[in-house]
């Protein structure tokens, strides 16, 4: 053990044990904040919890794997680590499109938006992710599709040397990552341009109610679109800038180190834009206390919006 794997090891630990702890608390605290007790609140939780799960992986096998460089690196559990850590990031994945979707229809159906969303259909919307991440850990099954931690280069890596491994790496983790977040940008974009058009029609009228709804409305789709650029980016420096690393912590920073700082940064940018959490930790008593809104889930919702607040 080298003090590279020691540093490795310890820049793992530490941002995949705080970033869990973040994504967690704020899952969690959701569920004790009136106005997030809605659909929008509820995929926001799932993906904190989606988020915290994959990071546990950061932290429960990369990091002590890296601590006593674990070799050889192609064993069977670690292979199917790294197929059960593609599952909560394909849940992540598809849990910002459906964010996006929730914002875009709020925007363009806000009277229709609390029957589209309604308690029983509420659970379905957010088990949706959970559900489609699971048709791709099919193929995870099959000889030479594998991913895998590399504790001697710090980083998850897909099999390079079968024609399965790099069509993974290339077909479905850039190509197929980049076109899911490139819709949810797109939706993202029509969603602004709405979201302009009633503010610049409602500017001369709106009164003070309308106007907190309008800003509120404006917090939850800047929300959305900055997690979205974020994991954007963090594909373009796994498959793309990390070609360009001209050693091994400069690949470390281009894949591992990127890949963990963007799941972080969804629970930060979660409490960032909704001042209620740091009310709630103002006092703590109320996160394990009881209510009714955390136990009547899904249930009597009201639109994060524009028309029904």
């Amino acid at each position: 053990m080298t003090y590279d794997d020691n540093l490795a090891a310890s820049i793992i630990l530490v941002i995949g044990l705080l970033g869990a702890i973040i994504n967690l608390s704020t899952a969690l605290m959701v569920f004790r904040i009136k106005k997030l007790n809605n659909t929008f609140g509820f995929m926001c939780s799932g993906l904190g919890m989606a988020d915290s799960a994959l990071l546990l992986f950061f932290v429960c096998w990369s990091a002590p794997i890296t601590y006593s460089n674990y070799t050889p690196v192609l064993t069977t559990l670690n292979r199917k680590m790294g197929h059960s850590i593609l599952y909560f990031w394909f849940v992540s994945l598809y849990y910002h499109l459906i964010i996006a979707a929730n914002r875009l229809i709020a925007m363009f159906f806000p009277i229709n938006y609390s029957h589209i969303f309604s308690g029983n259909r509420s659970r379905i919307y957010v088990l949706i992710p959970w559900m489609l991440a699971l048709a791709h850990m099919v193929v995870y099954f099959f000889d030479g599709c594998d991913f895998y931690f590399d504790s001697t280069s710090y980083l998850w890596t897909f099999r390079e040397d079968t024609e399965c491994g790099r069509s993974l790496a290339y077909f479905i983790d850039l190509i197929y990552g980049c076109t899911v977040m490139g819709v949810t940008a797109s939706v993202d974009i029509i969603t602004f341009i709405r979201l302009r058009m009633y503010k610049n029609k409602l500017s001369k009228t709106i009164n003070h109610r309308d106007r907190k709804r309008n800003n509120r409305e404006i917090r939850f789709f800047a929300q959305s679109c900055v997690t979205t650029l974020m994991f954007i980016l963090m594909l373009i420096s796994f498959h793309l800038f990390s070609k360009y690393a001209i050693n091994k912590w400069a690949m470390f920073a281009c894949t591992t180190l990127a890949w963990e700082l963007t799941h972080v940064t969804d629970g930060l940018i979660l409490l960032l834009f909704n001042s209620e959490f740091w009310e709630l930790l103002k006092n703590p008593s109320r996160i394990i206390g009881t209510s009714h809104n955390s136990t009547q889930l899904f249930v009597n919702q009201k639109l994060p919006g524009i028309s029904t607040k």
